[in-house]
């Protein structure tokens, strides 16, 4: 099986020390998350579970590398019938309480909105242990996935497979596969899993050409994701970008960047992270004062960048 690269290691193993990922633009509160929440809800088909169908079962959601399960929670708040179990090799206990419902009681899992297991996805490189009462075995799969929740429905990947190992990925698609729960309950349409990447190349952050040269190098086209997909018995395939226009001051760029926000930024030292910010506020004064010709100012307070974030979704079934 394969290991966590020690780059990808050392990165989010400081930002869950740091918490540093709830102040970045992206991943903050705010009018992009809620955006960006919608955007899941309408491709997981999340909605409130018709009360005549007198389900008993929550409908269970692996979030793979959701990190703190903000994002989890906000998902998923408004519906009594979902759960999302948030699997990730480097959470903090600090800040990956468990959240639950108001009739939660104690170890119930399958009362907690929100769950956590410290777990990379490269356990579904192998098969999970089979379910027998009598045993005593450390696959959550089987011990928690399988007894608490009856199986799990749907996977949601968010901004991690750029982590998987490309040798891997396939496997990896495999076993989360044929792990999902059968489709009984669900409408044909409805997809097993949700991707959310950004693009190989086509991107428009304020970036230098170093880290432009680093993210293609490590983000998979979302062909190659498709190819693999398709590999690991998935079908139903579709995907599209999403854009959202994002307006931000350079000052707060410029942090993001130098607090390594993003996995790219960690294939720099601290020196060369500074020498890129100042380019790009050099480059951003010059736009802006061309953008604002009747202004004379230096302050990088005053500087603001604007670029599109661009999202692929992906699903299949």
């Amino acid at each position: 099986m394969s290991t966590i690269s020690s780059v990808t290691s050392s990165h989010y193993g400081n930002h869950s020390e740091a918490g540093s990922y709830e102040n970045a633009y992206f991943y903050e509160p705010g009018a992009y998350m809620e955006h960006l929440v919608q955007l899941c809800r309408n491709r997981l088909q999340i909605r409130k579970q018709n009360q005549k169908q007198e389900r008993q079962r929550k409908h269970c959601i692996l979030d793979i590398g959701g990190g703190t399960g903000n994002f989890a929670q906000i998902l998923v708040q408004n519906d009594d019938d979902s759960r999302i179990v948030v699997i990730d090799p480097f959470l903090d206990p600090i800040t990956t309480t468990t959240i639950t419902t108001a009739e939660s009681s104690g170890d119930d899992y399958n009362n907690d909105i929100v769950s956590f297991i410290k777990a990379p996805a490269e356990d579904f490189l192998t098969l999970p242990s089979s379910s027998d009462d009598n045993y005593i075995d450390d696959d959550w799969r089987t011990n928690i996935i399988d007894r608490e929740y009856e199986g799990y429905d749907q996977l949601l990947l968010k901004e991690v497979i750029h982590h998987f190992n490309e040798n891997d990925r396939t496997d990896i698609f495999r076993g989360m596969r044929e792990g999902i729960r059968q489709r009984s309950s669900l409408s044909p349409s409805h997809p097993s899993i949700l991707i959310i990447t950004r693009p190989h190349i086509d991107i428009d952050y304020p970036l230098w050409d170093e880290a432009k040269e680093v993210w293609k190098k490590n983000q998979p086209s979302i062909h190659k994701i498709e190819n693999e997909l398709n590999n690991a018995g998935f079908r139903n395939i579709l995907w599209n970008v999403e854009s959202y226009p994002c307006c931000i001051t350079l000052k707060r760029w410029q942090y993001m960047i130098q607090s390594r926000f993003w996995s790219t930024f960690s294939n720099f030292t601290d020196d060369e992270l500074e020498e890129a910010c100042k380019k790009i506020a050099d480059k951003a004064k010059v736009d802006d004062q061309n953008g604002n010709k009747d202004d004379d100012h230096d302050d990088d307070d005053d500087v603001i960048l604007r670029f599109e974030d661009r999202l692929i979704f992906l699903t299949a079934s």
